[in-house]
């Protein structure tokens, strides 16, 4: 469930503008820089500090891999050639958008700001002998959680990367304000620990109907205030 905010006067510039990028959804055209996957709980941040949350920690032994602020993205033409197929930018954002939005609830359900959602990876995805795997675990002990809590909340997260993401266009002029540089996967803004401010995104496009709703009431648009607000209740 989304926090809930409260619309004032000072992120109606915000707002009014990614209701234009929503409205222009997903135009690879050559003002397009390249996509990003993220979650609706990302935005909400973003809609509430006018800044897109980067990566939350760096990689200082390794430069090639992402440092603090770093928001990755794929170019429009960086396609992934496999033997059963091949897959679109916009595909890999969405699958990342997807994992983002696992992550990012599961944060909240931990009651944690989203810059852990590094920990819920590491629970998820490394061994359980892996120090980092140890690491979290013994830091959401110590909060207070028991082990059968935090696996039944791992079972949540399995079943919520199934879903879409949501994937943002950024604008051309990004590169012209940051450096650019190749990353681990696709390509990386480096924000130098800042984030992206929204007047960089210029597309948003999501096919998940539930995500898409919860876009909607956090932009603004007509039609979804009583509605949206009965069936979020009711979830």
């Amino acid at each position: 469930m989304l926090n809930e905010i409260k619309f004032g006067s000072e992120i109606e510039p915000i707002r009014s503008h990614l209701r234009d990028a929503y409205r222009r959804g997903m135009d690879l055209n050559q003002n397009c820089l390249g996509v990003h996957g993220t979650s609706t709980i990302a935005l909400e941040t973003l809609i509430k500090t006018g800044i897109l949350p980067g990566w939350s920690s760096s990689s200082d032994s390794d430069l090639w891999l992402p440092q603090r602020g770093d928001v990755y993205f794929f170019k429009p033409n960086d396609y992934l050639h496999y033997p059963e197929g091949v897959v679109s930018p916009i595909e890999q954002a969405e699958s990342y958008g997807a994992s983002a939005e696992a992550r990012h609830r599961i944060c909240q359900k931990f009651k944690l700001p989203i810059r852990y959602d590094e920990y819920i990876e590491f629970l998820v995805e490394l061994a359980p002998d892996s120090e980092k795997y140890k690491e979290t675990m013994d830091f959401l002990l110590r909060m207070g959680y028991r082990s059968k809590d935090i696996e039944r909340i791992i079972k949540r997260y399995r079943h919520l990367k199934l879903s879409q993401g949501i994937v943002l266009a950024f604008h051309a002029d990004v590169a012209s304000n940051f450096p650019i540089t190749k990353g681990d996967e696709g390509w990386r803004t480096e924000t130098q620990e800042n984030g992206l401010p929204y007047q960089f995104i210029y597309g948003i496009v999501i096919n998940n109907k539930q995500r898409r709703e919860d876009l909607e009431h956090l932009l603004g648009l007509s039609g979804f205030n009583m509605l949206y607000e009965i069936k979020r209740r009711l979830r």
